[in-house]
């Protein structure tokens, strides 16, 4: 979430995505994927093709004459398998190297369509998001691939992730969008269920278990899978890993994730997911809900009720920050420390103490040495959990501890600028728009997704 590197200095803060996907980060601070979505919905940090000439490496599958090697599946199955474990799961191996491989699947199946519409990524265009990345982190062209090394990033790997990104977001650019469309008649049934124009819509982690109905089943193989799903309830109930059970049994893409879906606003979700969901407390274990995809079950990781939306008007925002950095998987008692420290340093301001002078003594980021002073910075720099906490703040507040993929911050807002010409009600309305075309654009591209699968020619080996 977090921002992207001021000129000043090299900072642990991310490095802004340019185009909608998440990439490996170079500095803790991150920026905001501005689809982030578009993982969730099944696209992976791709990984590098197995190596040429590597002729003892197995074949996985086929799809649509693209091979997927077994090393493909292994190098992305492994390290969730290890998280797993590490969270004390136990997951089936070889359920989680097929959800991998479905996965990989739609990767191939994309390039392939993206091949035959003329979609493609040149080396200049990779060069000029490496370029703009250098510059966004104080660099230069030459200097950042020795800074994506210090961070445990391949420079190659890198680049493969750039080109794999730009192309998915130019295939949902040219293919979905416009199949999308937003009237003046649906934003203004939205504003009608906007209540408190100045206060947020509730928001919700979720957690999530799909089973796929396929319209082919007969209702005795319908009604085994609700009896699962329903099994699958008591055992989130009682106790059970929710990553351990999504990885075995969802066929859902945030099985790769531990189950975890995100963050979801009202309007995001199909009207029975969301009457299921919303009002529900945290903890909480919902389903089988139904939809055309299959039977959900849901489990309420967190809760954002009556979180003050950041006002629209204001455009860029001036702050400082305290990370205390947490590694890229972390163990339960690394993510104890890490939370006992930021709350230790939250005590601390709260009685008095100066923030500028604790970010120098405590802050992990390599803005430390200016007081945490992270510069003006504008909506989609940073990382969305980071940039929704700055933008609501005041001057002068400091936020409640926020936990980014980089680590937990402590964020103080020392000034913002608003926008001259446009009035409150144009601004809203242009969120609006945005909110609900990113909405239909991520059911619309999930439901492409879908249909590509069930036309392509797959061989699994």
């Amino acid at each position: 979430m977090i921002q992207t590197l001021s000129p000043k200095h090299l900072p642990s803060r991310a490095l802004k995505e340019p185009f909608g996907a998440s990439l490996p980060r170079c500095q803790p601070v991150h920026q905001r994927a501005a689809c982030a979505w578009v993982l969730a919905a099944g696209l992976l940090a791709t990984p590098l093709p197995a190596a040429a000439g590597n002729l003892l490496d197995g074949i996985a599958a086929v799809a649509e004459g693209e091979i997927i090697t077994l090393s493909e599946v292994d190098r992305m199955a492994n390290p969730l398998l290890q998280r797993l474990r590490a969270d004390g799961g136990n997951p089936d191996p070889e359920r989680v190297r097929r959800r991998v491989l479905d996965e990989l699947i739609l990767v191939r199946l994309q390039e392939s369509k993206a091949a035959k519409l003329g979609i493609k990524v040149t080396p200049a265009d990779i060069d000029q998001v490496m370029t703009d990345m250098a510059r966004k982190n104080g660099l230069t062209p030459a200097e950042f691939p020795g800074a994506l090394r210090m961070q445990g990033i391949a420079p190659d790997q890198y680049r493969e992730e750039i080109r794999q990104k730009l192309l998915q977001s130019r295939l949902v650019r040219q293919v979905i969008h416009p199949m999308v469309i937003v009237t003046q008649e649906d934003l203004r049934d939205l504003q009608r269920t906007t209540r408190e124009p100045t206060r947020g819509p509730e928001e919700v982690r979720l957690g999530h278990i799909l089973l796929a109905v396929n319209e082919n089943l007969s209702a005795a193989e319908v009604d085994k899978l609700r009896e699962r799903a329903q099994w699958l309830v008591q055992q989130l109930q009682g106790g059970a890993s929710l990553a351990d059970l999504a990885s075995q049994y969802s066929d859902d893409p945030s099985a790769l994730k531990e189950g975890d879906m995100g963050w979801f606003k009202r309007d995001d979700l199909l009207p029975a997911i969301e009457t299921a969901v919303f009002g529900q407390p945290r903890g909480a274990v919902v389903g089988p809900v139904r939809s055309a995809q299959g039977l959900h079950v849901f489990k309420i990781l967190e809760l954002g009720k009556g979180i003050p939306v950041s006002d629209p008007t204001v455009a860029e925002v001036q702050a400082r920050h305290i990370l205390i950095k947490l590694p890229p998987s972390p163990s339960p008692d690394q993510l104890d420390k890490a939370r006992q420290r930021i709350d230790a340093l939250a005590t601390e301001l709260a009685n008095g103490a100066d923030f500028t002078t604790l970010a120098r003594q405590h802050s992990e980021d390599s803005s430390a040495s200016q007081g945490g002073d992270l510069g003006w910075f504008g909506r989609g720099v940073m990382v969305a959990p980071f940039e929704e906490a700055a933008f609501k703040l005041e001057p002068g507040q400091v936020s409640a501890p926020v936990r980014s993929p980089f680590g937990w911050h402590l964020i103080r807002l020392d000034n913002k600028r608003r926008q001259e010409q446009e009035s409150l009600g144009e601004a809203q309305l242009k969120e609006l728009e945005e909110r609900l075309r990113e909405s239909r654009v991520k059911a619309r591209y999930n439901q492409w997704l879908k249909d590509l699968r069930l036309r392509a020619f797959v061989e699994i080996r």
